[in-house]
């Protein structure tokens, strides 16, 4: 072999090599920008060149408390360029979206100098330069936007709060005003976030207070067409003290919304296409409080939620409300706490938040995983994995199905039956039970011992504990 052909043989294979790294690194990876302050991420999006826009907060950079921070890296998570944005005040980016330009649409909030909070809204190139902004409010408490959603014909939906009432406006491709629109002018109200169903309807999510004055806040949910006129609303009174995160559109044009209530702990509420109510689940937390603050579905209709009650916590969860999965711990023996999470493909799934040190220097998190919330080379004794909680066998049933889970502890039951509307038409179990596997039958028959119709019911199991769990059950 000649030595040029050697040399060119050398050369293939360290390529060959790298690539095969370069690729198995980008499959999933862990990624951590420390600024040397204190650094937040809140909302992560993909880029049109398979990299990722990151938004959030800053002290380490600008000039002065906390800015904005957007960060844009490449498709393994490393950073492309980072700049801050804020006055002197307070600055914080809330939410981040790719624009057609192949810019950035960022959602934030800032200080009114001498005033609360405002909505900030700004456009950015390619580079992270801002091409317009536009603000609102500032001059009541609670002021400020929540999240931007591009609408698909250049414009932007823009949700928030001003003068404690739940606010979208919508703005053009130059960032004029097109419409805004308040809502529930009888009671306090915030939203936390908006999401398509379709081209003429948006769902928002938010908090709602009742009675109108010191009453308690409740998770609220209300459509708007897309001219922002209202359509329908719904309010949780069951929990007071709840607050919502987020909520995202589901395959069948239903939505998945995420927070936290029943007793602080992280819950979802599943609302299937035709608004009806489907489903709800809170994950059995007694160590601390926590919340949902994200989820994604895949094509198979199963989710992948993800929060801070844990140090990477993550759950898998059917369109049946029924828990798959759940995994946490640290990684790489950091503590790290999810704010957000978006489906790269069907496969693969990139979360943002925090990496939290010791007191109040944190770091912007960014971090791939499969859809199973696998990380290659992660993975390790530290972290935990559980399985289904209660299932119900056969589903759909004609005679009886029996309702099986586990007990981690011991503890009061209450198993019950309701039909669609919500209305509880039978008690299958309310009783003091041991650790370990239970099973119960249900025959199909109501409180009164007749026979209930054939159609779909809920069979929600609670604990003591404050665990909570609604599963889908077809009579034929």
């Amino acid at each position: 072999m000649s030595k040029l052909n050697f040399i060119k043989t050398v050369v293939l294979f360290l390529f060959l090599a790298t690539g095969y790294e370069n690729l198995k690194a980008q499959d999933t990876f862990y990624q951590y920008f420390d600024g040397g302050a204190n650094d937040v991420g809140s909302y992560v999006s993909g880029t049109s060149d398979g990299g990722f826009i990151i938004t959030g907060k800053t002290t380490s950079f600008g000039n002065g408390d906390f800015d904005v921070w957007l960060i844009r890296t490449d498709a393994s998570g490393n950073a492309m360029w980072k700049k801050s944005y804020g006055g002197m005040a307070d600055d914080e980016g809330v939410c981040v979206q790719p624009a057609a330009d192949g810019g950035f649409i960022v959602a934030a909030n800032s200080v009114n100098p001498g005033h609360f909070n405002q909505g900030w809204i700004f456009k950015t190139n390619s580079e992270g330069n801002i091409d317009w902004e536009y603000k609102f409010g500032g001059n009541d408490p609670g002021d400020g936007a929540s999240f931007v959603l591009p609408d698909g014909d250049g414009n932007y939906l823009v949700s928030g709060t001003i003068g404690m009432r739940s606010l979208v406006l919508k703005l053009d491709e130059s960032g004029q005003l097109v419409w805004s629109q308040q809502y529930f002018s009888n009671n306090n109200s915030t939203t936390s976030s908006i999401c398509v169903i379709h081209d003429t309807l948006y769902a928002v999510s938010g908090d709602f207070e009742f009675p109108a004055v010191n009453g308690s806040w409740y998770p609220d949910l209300f459509w708007i067409q897309s001219n922002g006129e209202l359509v329908t609303q719904i309010t949780w009174t069951d929990y007071p003290g709840g607050k919502t995160s987020f909520v995202s559109s589901c395959n069948d044009g239903g939505v998945l919304m995420g927070g936290q209530w029943n007793d602080d702990k992280p819950s979802l509420i599943r609302i299937g296409g035709q608004n009806n109510y489907a489903w709800e689940y809170s994950f059995p937390l007694s160590e601390s409080e926590g919340a949902m603050m994200g989820s994604v579905q895949f094509d198979d209709n199963t989710f992948l939620t993800a929060g801070d009650w844990f140090s990477a916590a993550m759950i898998g969860i059917n369109d049946s409300g029924e828990q798959l999965w759940s995994k946490y711990g640290r990684l790489n023996n950091d503590y790290i706490y999810f704010t957000g999470v978006q489906k790269i493909d069907d496969n693969h799934v990139i979360f943002t938040g925090y990496r939290n040190e010791e007191g109040y220097d944190h770091d912007v998190i960014l971090v791939k995983a499969t859809r199973d919330g696998s990380l290659t080379g992660f993975d390790n004794s530290q972290r935990k994995k559980s399985g289904t909680f209660m299932k119900s066998a056969p589903n759909p049933f004609s005679e009886q199905t029996t309702f099986t889970f586990t007990l981690p502890e011991a503890g009061i039951v209450n198993l019950t039956i309701t039909d669609i509307s919500g209305r509880e038409i039978k008690t299958i179990a309310s009783q003091n039970l041991p650790q370990g596997e239970h099973q119960f039958i249900w025959n199909g028959l109501n409180d009164n011992g007749e026979p209930c119709a054939a159609g779909t019911y809920f069979a929600t199991l609670k604990l003591d504990s404050g665990f909570m769990q609604s599963v889908k059950v077809v009579k034929r």
